[in-house]
């Protein structure tokens, strides 16, 4: 009797991808952003792994960039009033940070920590998930969720770890 003990997937854009078993695993960096990040893809059937690398693939560029800071802009913007409104942080706190004035500042107050691209979670969350380590004075993750469709990123949902 044979046992597969893992598989491996070579994307021709988006490199290698291993599992053993649950998600298809790699490394994929955001336009903008130099280092890496972890990028899971929870699908078993490796032709539907390599269907949703495909998908992922060809939203690199423009779109991919201008959705990402925008959707993370208001999520920053939200979380940061929040902090100042109803957990009393100090405005002043905020300036030991780097500075988030518009979309293109976000490249520099949040890192990608993790993606997760895969059958859609719920209707309310997508199927596509994002979670950036955020510089400043409370410990907080954004976790930013889209619908990765038809070449393009549906904004749905956003929550805040910390």
């Amino acid at each position: 009797m044979d046992v597969l003990i893992g598989q491996v997937l070579h994307h021709s854009v988006l490199g290698r991808f291993a599992r053993l078993w649950g998600p298809w695993k790699g490394e994929y960096c955001l336009p903008d952003w130099d280092d890496p990040m972890e990028l899971l893809v929870e699908v078993s059937a490796k032709d539907r792994a390599t269907e949703l690398l495909d998908t992922l693939a060809a939203l690199e560029g423009v779109h991919l960039r201008e959705a990402i800071r925008s959707d993370l802009y208001q999520s920053y913007c939200f979380f940061k009033k929040m902090d100042i409104e109803e957990a009393g942080i100090a405005e002043s706190e905020f300036d030991k940070f780097p500075a988030v004035t518009n979309p293109a500042d976000v490249v520099g107050a949040c890192r990608p920590y993790r993606m997760r691209i895969g059958e859609e979670i719920d209707s309310h969350l997508g199927n596509t998930f994002i979670l950036f380590e955020v510089d400043w004075p409370s410990d907080h993750m954004l976790q930013v969720f889209w619908n990765m469709v038809n070449g393009a990123l549906e904004y749905k949902h956003v929550e805040l770890f910390g």
